[in-house]
């Protein structure tokens, strides 16, 4: 597997050299004969209009061949101006010096597109509040944070930051919501943080994320319209009645005045690929389909309903022989109590497990609308950190699905 891992990484950095001669020659105008990434036998040979686009069996090269003046290969009179050795002298130290600028900028722009994705440059918003926690029943999905007492602030980071600092400490935040501003106690909870050396940090948290869920559906009663009307868990939907859905909260509203009337949803439905890439790897592709969903009358939430609900609390991957697997447990299970106390999320039901990782715990799920429940006892490895210290660690190996 380091092997495998060693030639993905090589091809990498040797895919982005050569498109730098690559990119560059072709700005220039020069003539591209081939660009080859490895050596040896041709696993993969593409033609383009100019062009042969090859993969050689051995990642441990390539090449970009430009057309030459040379006593081999004739040059065409027409052709005689796109030659390498036709490009002034500056267009030529460029598309040489273009190969080793890209193996510098590549590492740059991965980085910067990776902080893209991170919550230092997401807004104060508020995606998502877990169950359990101080935030729930004073913040809501979408809303805007402007101020902490008083303090101005643009970013979830900030957000983040002023919570952290502020364990047990009340907190007076102004939040946009609905069109008007409103202003909202809070008191962050405290939880503790072990470090190395026996030091201990107390940190604040009030149980919000800043982003969304998207529309991934979850299904645990076959007798619902939802199942009736062909949609299953995982399945993703994309639009209701033509209308986009983005989140499970656009889900929510498409179809929330919804009383008795027949939409069509779209969704995308994640089917396993057999044994990917020669057995390395779990990979599913996405097949779309349309159902014809006909919600039940009333003023029942969307569950009640329609029998759809967040994925969230839906066991996505079980490994064979795991503890999980040994109960039962299986993908499509939906979590729904741990020690015969209900679990309303997938974040609290890790919370309560990790606080008490050396006992066993009873799990009980819904599978095909009937329960079911088994024990498990997290797995337990011990390890040495950098400082020298034996410590344990705890791993759930049942995950639900994080799209």
């Amino acid at each position: 597997m380091d092997l495998l891992y060693f030639a993905i990484l090589c091809s990498v950095l040797i895919f982005v050299h050569e498109l730098g001669h690559f990119v560059w020659a072709k700005i220039f105008g020069v003539k591209v004969l081939t660009f080859s990434i490895g050596f040896g036998p041709k696993v993969v040979r593409l033609r383009g209009r100019e062009t042969e686009y090859c993969i050689g069996l051995l990642p441990l090269g390539g090449f970009v061949k430009m057309l030459e003046e040379n006593r081999q290969e004739a040059v065409l009179p027409e052709d005689r101006t796109r030659t390498f050795e036709s490009q002034a002298l500056w267009k030529r130290v460029i598309i040489i010096l273009a190969g080793p600028a890209m193996n510098i900028l590549f590492p740059v722009l991965l980085y910067f597109a990776v902080f893209i994705g991170d919550t230092r440059s997401l807004p104060a918003a508020v995606g998502q509040v877990l169950p359990g926690h101080p935030a729930e029943g004073k913040l809501m999905p979408g809303d805007r944070v402007l101020e902490v007492d008083g303090e101005r602030i643009t970013t979830y980071a900030e957000l983040h930051r002023y919570i952290a600092q502020s364990p047990n400490k009340e907190l007076k935040l102004k939040v946009f919501r609905d069109k008007k501003h409103i202003e909202v106690t809070i008191i962050p909870e405290e939880k503790v943080i072990r470090k190395p050396f026996e030091i201990v940090d107390k940190i604040g948290e009030i149980g919000i994320k800043p982003s969304r869920p998207a529309a991934v559906i979850g299904i645990s009663r076959p007798d619902s319209p939802a199942y009736r009307a062909g949609l299953r868990t995982f399945d993703l939907v994309t639009e209701v009645r033509g209308r986009p859905v983005k989140t499970f909260a656009d889900l929510e509203d498409a179809l929330r005045e919804n009383r008795g009337e027949t939409v069509p949803v779209t969704y995308l439905r994640p089917v396993a690929v057999p044994r990917a890439l020669g057995g390395l790897a779990d990979l599913a592709v996405y097949e779309s389909g349309v159902a014809a969903l006909t919600p039940e009358v009333g003023h029942a939430d969307l569950t009640s309903r329609t029998g759809i609900e967040s994925a969230d609390l839906y066991v996505a991957y079980v490994p064979e022989g795991s503890a999980e697997w040994n109960a039962d447990l299986r993908p499509g299970d939906r979590i729904d109590e741990l020690d015969h106390v209900e679990v309303p999320a997938w974040s609290v039901f890790l919370e309560r497990l990790f606080a008490e990782p050396d006992r066993p715990h009873v799990i009980t799920w819904l599978r095909s609308g009937q329960r079911k429940s088994g024990t498990i006892e997290l797995r337990r490895e011990d390890w040495i950190d950098e400082y020298g210290d034996h410590r344990p660690r705890y791993f759930v190996r049942a995950s639900n699905w994080a799209p």
